[in-house]
């Protein structure tokens, strides 16, 4: 079986850190080192990690001061775990967020996907939300693996690095991996509880409005972003949310925001998108 490590960011998290770490102690295929990134916590965090670290001696703690500027999702205090990673001790390296849970087959099933599939370069559960005391899976296209759980093949991941650390990292490291030839899939067999809501901490206009911002970031075609937007007009809170998206777009053209700096990897999403919005064939599905 593939041997696997992991790493997590995590601020104020105090509700949910104590879950995830015993579902991660909970494994039936265990991991061979754990790395949390406490970003400088104001809560009970560190407390947390220091009850653990005196159970689980594979837990290694970084603490960061309160004061260091830090993007939404944590990506920026996460750098410091990726570029701690031995990799010639791992196949696969996987960043879960502080806020989630997860069976004790969680990554025994993953591993076997990789052992399975050799050309599978991310992989990811599929996350369920609560909403009104009933769990529900957030689908979406298979190719898409979701930011609170991803898991990376030491090969895939060293072809796409760095990972980045502005809104819509977790849609670039895919577009770089499918690129380059990778596969990178969500299982419907590997469940994931996420016990904050994507959209929680942001709100949901900053959240609409971040999705613009990522796709900017990643090089999405503004015909396909267009499309997108006119698709949302249906969903709460309505043509707020399309409006907001394209805002959000337009603002990193206007800023000259850093975005994608691998020309192939936006002339790559750009056909892809093209594709799917005239019928064609496309690797995202």
């Amino acid at each position: 079986m593939l041997r696997y490590s992991i790493i997590v960011p995590a601020r104020d998290e105090e509700q949910h850190l104590t879950r995830m770490l015993e579902s991660l102690l909970a494994q039936r295929l265990p991991f061979v080192s754990l790395h949390v990134v406490d970003d400088g916590s104001c809560d009970g965090t560190a407390e947390i990690l220091k009850t653990y670290s005196k159970i689980c001696a594979k837990l290694r703690v970084t603490t960061l001061p309160r004061t260091a500027k830090r993007r939404e999702g944590g990506e920026s205090a996460v750098q410091i775990a990726f570029g701690s990673v031995n990799w010639e001790l791992i196949d696969v390296l996987a960043r879960l967020d502080a806020d989630i849970s997860f069976g004790s087959d969680f990554f025994e099933i993953l591993m076997e996907k990789f052992d399975q599939d050799p050309k599978l370069g991310i992989a990811s559960g599929v996350i369920y939300e609560e909403s009104n005391g009933k769990w529900t899976a957030k689908r979406g296209p298979a190719y898409h693996t979701r930011g609170a759980t991803k898991l990376y093949r030491r090969e895939c991941y060293q072809r796409i690095e760095p990972i980045g650390t502005c809104l819509g990292w977790d849609g670039q490291d895919e577009a770089r991996a499918n690129c380059y030839g990778w596969k990178t899939q969500s299982f419907n067999d590997a469940h994931v509880f996420h016990h904050r809501p994507v959209g929680a901490v942001a709100g949901r206009s900053r959240y609409y409005r971040n999705l613009g911002l990522s796709a900017y970031y990643i090089g999405y075609h503004p015909f396909y972003m267009l499309a997108r937007a006119l698709a949302t007009i249906g969903r709460q809170p309505y043509m707020l949310g399309s409006l907001l998206m394209l805002t959000g777009m337009a603002e990193g053209y206007w800023r000259k925001l850093p975005r994608e700096d691998r020309t192939e990897v936006i002339s790559f999403v750009r056909e892809q998108q093209i594709n799917r919005l005239l019928g064609r064939e496309s690797v995202w599905k």
